[in-house]
């Protein structure tokens, strides 16, 4: 009698279309990038979709970017061609707090 019911916590249901892209873009190669772990990747990628997307950035993105500022590898490997300038002009642009609380570097004089 109860053998054949089931329960869940959270009702089964398909994935969201955004789900969705996140697992595509998961098959799409990324370089190497010396030092970083899983959630780099994916804290990458997920800046990267909502710069495509025209979306804001939250402040934790923007903090993600900060974190490479001084590393040379990383800068060469992950941003190569000043991409870092474009992500950290836009997410200037697109985090309202992070504008308030990072003083735009003078021309990425850093």
């Amino acid at each position: 009698m109860y053998a054949s019911s089931q329960y869940f916590y959270f009702p089964p249901s398909s994935p969201s279309p955004s789900s969705q892209q996140a697992d595509a873009s998961k098959t799409e190669p990324l370089l190497e990038v010396p030092g970083w772990k899983d959630y780099d990747y994916q804290d990458y990628r997920d800046i990267e979709q909502a710069i495509q997307a025209g979306i804001s950035l939250t402040y934790a993105q923007c903090q993600w970017l900060m974190r490479w500022t001084e590393n040379e590898t990383v800068l060469a490997a992950a941003f190569p061609g000043g991409k870092w300038e474009t992500w950290y002009t836009y997410a200037w642009q697109h985090c309202e707090r992070f504008a308030k609380e990072q003083p735009e570097w003078v021309k990425y004089g850093k």
